[in-house]
């Protein structure tokens, strides 16, 4: 599917994880053609094998570790965003309102944003991709009137 939007779940500071380790895995989620991550610092639970793991990774590394792969994951989604400016893409808008705009999702799984029109909802309609907001929503403006519900 071209222009598919590719998320990734990374974990970091597994016990054992190493400088090196971490090193390798930035580098190579940097390389990947993805869109974005979704970053997840470890956390013991009771009951689990993990937990009595030896070489834990303390706690303010795991931390700044989730935040070098979360500011890597803006990075990547503003990448993805922008090749998308100036497309018309089908958006299924949902009934949720927030702030008297209404958001969706394109068909490639970009989250875009427009002023609430309670018609839209629940259907496919032709959406022109023109500008990122600061919350990494899309812009933009209906193509035309076909809508397809």
């Amino acid at each position: 599917m071209p222009d598919c939007c590719i998320g990734v779940d990374v974990i970091v500071g597994f016990p054992g994880e190493t400088d090196a380790h971490f090193l390798d895995t930035y580098n190579f989620l940097n390389e990947l053609p993805i869109s974005y991550l979704h970053v997840f610092p470890y956390s013991e639970r009771p009951n689990t094998t993990a937990r009595k793991m030896q070489d834990a990774v303390p706690l303010k590394t795991r931390n700044d570790r989730t935040t070098q792969l979360r500011s890597l994951s803006e990075k990547k989604k503003r990448a993805f965003y922008e090749s998308q400016l100036g497309q018309t893409r089908m958006v299924l808008f949902e009934s949720e309102v927030r702030n008297g705009n209404m958001q969706g999702y394109t068909d490639n799984y970009v989250r875009v944003v427009s002023p609430y029109d309670p018609l839209m909802i629940d259907t496919l309609v032709p959406f022109k991709l023109q500008q990122i907001d600061t919350d990494f929503l899309m812009q933009g403006e209906f193509e035309t009137a076909e809508i397809s519900r």
